[in-house]
């Protein structure tokens, strides 16, 4: 059974994140929410609650198929300063894990820490004008390489499609 975990903070895009958990738990993927916070429930961006189903922090070993980062601008800005979360990125890229970041995610954590490369993504608004890394895309979602980036909500549908 493929395995994916989404990561999150406060200040999570809910419309985002919920989509996601129902897409991949409708089709069968085992997928675990992590809080990357020290507190469980985490509050999104329009204060909608979700329990996280454990901390990334008694997850730092495990390697998942799929790493899904969602947008929230709260969100995306904690997850981009977290060393621990940009680590377990890292380690899910040398692993061979797809990525998948949707809205200013693709930005404002992979591309503000040099983790894209040479690979195209698309984010919301203009964020990518803010970093050099990777290579902005207009297009509403990109697939390069293990790297999945959706533009908006409305083009999750197919999201995760790619990794199953």
């Amino acid at each position: 059974m493929k395995s994916a975990a989404l990561l999150l903070a406060s200040g999570y895009e809910e419309g985002e994140a919920i989509n996601i958990i129902d897409i991949l738990r409708r089709l069968g993927i085992k997928l675990t929410i992590l809080s990357c916070e020290n507190d469980i429930f985490l509050t999104s961006y329009h204060d909608v609650v979700i329990r996280a189903d454990d901390y990334l922090s008694n997850n730092i070993d495990a390697i998942y198929d799929v790493l899904i980062l969602v947008g929230g601008p709260p969100n995306t800005d904690k997850l981009g300063s977290d060393c621990t979360v940009i680590n377990i990125i890292k380690k899910h890229i040398n692993a061979g894990s797809y990525i998948a970041a949707i809205c200013s995610s693709a930005a404002k954590v992979l591309a503000k820490n040099n983790l894209l490369n040479n690979h195209h993504y698309v984010c919301c608004s203009d964020f990518y004008k803010s970093f050099s890394d990777g290579i902005y895309t207009d297009f509403p979602l990109v697939l390069d390489g293990k790297f999945i980036t959706a533009l908006l909500p409305k083009s999750i549908e197919p999201f995760p499609s790619p990794a199953i």
